[in-house]
């Protein structure tokens, strides 16, 4: 198994993300980013962006919606 760049599961579940609802925010974000430290990156970014309250799944699986919450959201460790 590969070692995770970022935890992002752990995130989903602070955020109280189902399964399901992971499943289909990595399927969009993999469609956005070939590289897989950058999609871990987003989906971390995006799952914590829920957890904090200023998305929801339904925000970030809107059609049209490109990029995820800004980077600089992002606490790197922690």
């Amino acid at each position: 198994m590969l070692k995770k760049y970022f935890d992002y599961e752990a995130a989903a579940r602070q955020a109280g993300i189902s399964p399901g609802d992971l499943a289909a925010l990595r399927g969009r974000v993999e469609r956005d980013y070939p590289s897989r430290l950058l999609r871990e990156l987003h989906l971390s970014a995006i799952c914590k962006a829920i957890a904090a309250g200023r998305w929801t799944v339904a925000d970030a699986l809107k059609p049209g919606r490109t990029q995820p919450p800004p980077i600089s959201d992002l606490r790197i460790g922690g």
